[in-house]
């Protein structure tokens, strides 16, 4: 070599400057690219010291750490993004991140990390498909049918059909819910795992490709019928939420998704007359030119839910408040889960405004019961109820904006309101849920919300503890397509009473 000294010189002042920068550059504890807590510097004691975990525990810190880690991991997605796989229609380019194509024969070959099993959803919501088909639903002859009344000790009583006791339900039916809006077609039953990423600019969006199982979503049709039975002085409503798919997806991509409408009225042809369909797949059709939902995450815009919720208040007989009478509040700069999921840059390169909305004339009293989850994400403890804000605020630019309401899912949130009609809701819930409770605090006097993934008590012992008059499961068309959210609600009816044993302080 001509420069062997120089040479030497450059490479040492060159480890020299990325030794400091590694030991003394600021670290994050949060990684907004990702959307999880970054590996915590360990505590040190005897045992750890002693197994080598102490150790092994500064290692992984220091590597999950790194300083500048968002920007790196941002550059690594740009690299990574000029091997995707794009399909240009016209003036539209269309980005596929890990979907396959259905074959005639109705087979797929998925990737693993996408694969959809009736256990699996085909969303992460820990941080986390068109038939023909009519109930025959029939009303009392009345066309009407009753609630429980509410009796001075604020429990729920009887149903009561004299004059002045309870409020009676509008009448409704449970039948098909036609397709007026652009939605995919119908020449499939199941449908690969997968992200599309269309449109440029702030038109840009990602989707979720569907894949929905019809024994999954009859059995939670007969989930909610069994609710009822059960309970049968309990109003049951059942919401199934589209998501984006259903009014987004680009004509060229309709072969790699499912149809979410065909498994909905699968689940209205299968609840029992008793129990409330309702149907949201047609006013957020009507409304899809609107923002219902964000363009760089996997759930709806609160202005989605405000119209869903809608539905809900008209079913249940109960006022409702309109736009109006919120107080609008904007995070700007909002780049949501899909970045995480689809590596594409060009999500990360068009953020949105979060927009959510807080009732201006309603008082809240929130409460919450926390738990503490296990590396596994399963419940390994609950902390005392404690009161809180129902709405976190978030700072422009952060990719936790979603969590605004409840500041996320692993809790039971009791909300008392300033509303006095002797109604109380329970929403059995994914995270799609969430959105819905800032827009029913004008129709229920409580309103109460449960994850499907994070619930240790009785839900009848709940529901008679707390008189609860009115029950509605508000799952996404992923969720209610899958297994684990089935079995985790038949679950709740039976298992066990006492968790006392397990509760822990925070």
């Amino acid at each position: 070599m001509k420069y062997p000294k120089l040479y030497v010189i450059i490479m040492m002042i060159s480890f020299f400057a990325v030794t400091v920068f590694l030991n003394f550059a600021g670290r994050n504890d949060y990684s907004e690219v990702e959307r999880r807590e970054l590996a915590e510097f360990p505590d040190l004691n005897a045992d750890a010291y002693m197994d080598g975990s102490y150790f092994k525990g500064i290692t992984i810190w220091f590597s999950d750490t790194v300083p500048m880690r968002d920007s790196l991991t941002t550059l690594a997605l740009a690299a990574e993004d000029c091997k995707g796989i794009r399909l240009k229609t016209g003036e539209e380019e269309i980005s596929f991140h890990g979907v396959s194509v259905i074959n005639e024969d109705n087979s797929e070959s998925v990737p693993e990390e996408y694969a959809v099993s009736e256990d699996k959803p085909a969303s992460n919501d820990k941080i986390a498909a068109d038939t023909s088909v009519t109930s025959g639903n029939a009303a009392d002859e009345a066309g009407r049918t009753e609630i429980p009344a509410v009796s001075e000790d604020g429990t729920a009583g009887e149903a009561q059909a004299a004059e002045g006791q309870g409020t009676a339900l509008p009448a409704h039916t449970n039948d098909t819910i036609s397709d007026n809006v652009a939605a995919p077609s119908d020449d499939f039953t199941s449908a690969a795992n997968g992200i599309i990423v269309t449109g440029d600019g702030a038109n840009t969006r990602a989707i979720m490709m569907y894949g929905g199982s019809t024994d999954v979503t009859t059995r939670y049709a007969q989930t909610a019928n069994h609710y009822k039975e059960l309970m049968p002085e309990l109003n049951v409503f059942v919401m199934v939420i589209p998501t984006s798919v259903s009014y987004y997806c680009p004509q060229a991509a309709l072969a790699y998704t499912g149809s979410q409408l065909k498994q909905i009225n699968n689940v209205q042809a299968h609840l029992n007359d008793d129990v409330y369909g309702i149907d949201v797949y047609t006013i957020l059709g009507e409304h899809r030119d609107e923002p219902i939902y964000l363009r760089t995450d996997h759930h709806w815009a609160p202005l989605g839910a405000y119209y869903a919720a809608s539905k809900l208040a008209e079913a249940a007989g109960v006022d409702f408040l309109d736009i109006s009478e919120y107080d609008e509040n904007v995070v700007h700069g909002y780049v949501g889960s899909m970045y995480a999921y689809a590596k594409d840059i060009r999500i990360s390169s068009n953020p949105e405004d979060f927009v959510y909305y807080v009732p201006k004339n309603v008082t809240l009293k929130t409460t919450y019961t926390n738990y503490r989850l296990d590396s596994s994400w399963n419940v390994a403890g609950e902390a005392e109820p404690s009161e809180g804000s129902f709405f976190i605020k978030y700072p422009d630019g952060s990719g936790g904006a979603y969590c605004t309401f409840m500041g996320g899912d692993a809790k039971i949130t009791r909300v008392e309101t300033s509303t006095d009609n002797g109604r109380r809701l329970l929403i059995l819930k994914d995270s799609y849920g969430n959105a819905l409770p800032a827009f029913l605090f004008g129709s229920f006097e409580e309103v109460h919300v449960i994850d499907s993934r994070y619930f240790t008590h009785n839900i009848q012992d709940y529901i008679a503890e707390y008189g609860i008059t009115d029950l509605l499961f508000a799952n996404n068309a992923f969720h209610a397509s899958t297994g684990a959210t089935v079995r985790a609600y038949e679950k709740y009816l039976t298992q066990d009473r006492a968790v006392s044993e397990n509760k822990t302080e925070e």
